[in-house]
């Protein structure tokens, strides 16, 4: 046997080579590990949830256009009220210069029936023997101071006639002051006498063919053959004159 001592070995983390493969081989691991672990991070980290969009549809509404057209041949002109003429103003009036005093402002009330009646024969007053009459009466008055007779008196018209007489003996004979006679349609009732015929001598009730004063302009007021008076309807009154002397029934009858 040698006495020569066995070989040494070399220790691997001695040997330089050995070191600068193995620090490459890590030196490319962690190059390898880096370039695939975002791919690796990618799949394995869960990816947000996607929120949708909502999107909204805004109609648009379009304003119309108004386009003016001129007027045709066959339009109707625009015309204007002419206004009032300014009232002429009043001449001022000097105070010194006269003037007349206008006359009193006079209210005059309506009549009535009987009213109208009475200013009526005041204003046709002619005679001693009024009569009133209306569209249903007729009535005569002796406005006189003496006692009349009434012999021989008509009264006449288109419409009828009505002789005096026949108010009754006793009464158209001798018509006493203030004494009123009356006749009186006998399709109407009663009648307020007008305020001259206060005193009734007599009142007839007559027919149609007595009521000589309706529905005609005038009638007359004969005396014998001759007429006395000619008395118009419209006016309600008339007045004519007598003479003639009463005529009083006998005492013996």
């Amino acid at each position: 046997m040698s006495d020569q001592p066995p070989p040494k070995h070399e220790s691997a983390l001695t040997n330089p080579q050995i070191i600068a493969t193995i620090i490459g081989g890590i030196i490319t691991l962690i190059a390898t590990v880096v370039g695939i672990l975002p791919n690796l991070l990618d799949k394995s980290t869960p990816q947000p949830t996607q929120t949708p969009i909502v999107v909204t549809a805004t109609k648009i509404v379009q304003e119309p256009t108004w386009t003016l057209i001129p007027p045709t041949a066959t339009d109707i002109p625009f015309t204007t009220t002419p206004a009032p003429p300014s009232p002429t103003p009043l001449p001022i009036i000097n105070a010194t210069q006269p003037h007349t005093a206008l006359p009193t402002a006079i209210t005059i009330e309506p009549f009535t029936t009987e009213q109208t009646l009475e200013v009526a024969s005041a204003t046709h007053a002619t005679g001693n023997i009024r009569l009133l009459y209306d569209d249903a009466t007729f009535s005569l008055v002796n406005v006189g101071d003496q006692t009349v007779s009434l012999e021989g008196i008509v009264f006449r018209s288109d419409n009828g006639e009505w002789p005096a007489s026949r108010w009754g003996r006793g009464i158209y004979d001798n018509l006493l002051n203030g004494m009123c006679l009356r006749l009186r349609d006998a399709q109407v009732g009663s009648r307020q006498p007008p305020p001259d015929c206060n005193n009734l001598g007599s009142l007839q009730v007559v027919g149609s063919t007595a009521l000589f004063w309706v529905g005609i302009s005038s009638f007359e007021v004969i005396l014998g053959d001759e007429v006395i008076a000619t008395c118009v309807v419209d006016e309600l009154t008339c007045s004519f004159a007598i003479e003639t002397p009463a005529n009083p029934i006998p005492l013996d009858g």
